[in-house]
């Protein structure tokens, strides 16, 4: 059932639009979701594990990690522009795929379930490139606040070590 509805969806891309564009869309659909798809996964598990009271030598090891990944401006720029057009991206084609009450009346069965597949990846690609978009600024904040907070924790234990030795 899922194969049919994957065939007349590859066969309406290649009917609809220029063999170039279909190509790319096809391309797009195989390997730049997964790709967004896993920087979403690999974003939520370090913003897990920077949530997580751990000690703070395993800390300086994660936030020297995610520096050098955030040392880079270039390419995150980069990133951040891919992840913003992505989600423009797809706003755009869940607003053009959306099915209207008056022209689902005209359309066969094979073509209502086929727009709502369309639909259904539309907002699903709208709402992961969202979400990474939003963790990637997550991730980026939580970065800065454990690195100050680091620093902070080195100053403060110096200052005690200074005062004990005054005393």
């Amino acid at each position: 059932s899922s194969r049919v509805l994957w065939t007349l969806a590859v066969t309406q891309l290649l009917k609809t639009s220029s063999p170039i564009k279909a190509k790319f869309q096809i391309i797009m659909i195989f390997s730049g979701w997964g790709l967004v798809f896993a920087l979403l996964i690999i974003e939520a598990i370090l913003v897990g594990i920077l949530c997580l009271p751990l000690p703070s030598t395993v800390q300086k090891l994660i936030v020297k990690a995610c520096k050098y990944a955030f040392e880079y401006k270039a390419p995150l720029m980069f990133l951040f522009s891919c992840l913003l057009l992505l989600v423009g991206s797809s706003y755009h084609d869940m607003t053009v795929v959306h099915p209207h009450p008056r022209h689902i009346e005209n359309l066969s069965m094979e073509a209502y379930m086929l727009r709502q597949s369309q639909y259904f990846r539309a907002q699903r690609n709208f709402y992961m490139s969202a979400f990474a978009l939003s963790l990637m600024i997550v991730l980026h904040r939580l970065v800065n606040l454990t690195k100050s907070e680091i620093k902070l924790k080195e100053v403060n234990s110096g200052k005690s070590a200074r005062d004990k030795k005054l005393d």
